[in-house]
């Protein structure tokens, strides 16, 4: 959980092969284009919300870079979600361990 601006953001990472998992007409599986293959896979999942009010925002526009030590990231844009009600905002990314 981070606080900046105004804006509380909620972010967790999930590994794909809990996704993999889902029944094929489970709705989850096609998000984000489906459920990437390989190694090192994650779906990084962010909830927005005003700090003052708690009010989810669900019409951002989110952007996120996963950083190794001493790697540079890919940037990939988070795209909505629709999850129990909720708008919150996710994509698939790589990240690699220390182990290789």
């Amino acid at each position: 959980m981070q606080t900046v601006d105004g804006l509380t953001a909620y972010i967790g990472l999930v590994p794909a092969e809990i996704i993999k998992g889902h029944s094929v007409g489970h709705p989850e599986r096609p998000m984000h284009g489906g459920v990437p293959r390989g190694r090192h896979k994650y779906r990084i999942v962010a909830a927005i919300f005003g700090s003052a009010s708690g009010a989810r925002i669900s019409d951002a526009t989110i952007v996120a870079q996963i950083l190794g030590v001493g790697l540079l990231g890919e940037k990939t844009t988070l795209g909505p979600m629709a999850v129990a009600d909720a708008t919150p905002f996710g994509a698939f990314v790589g990240v690699r361990g220390s182990k290789q």
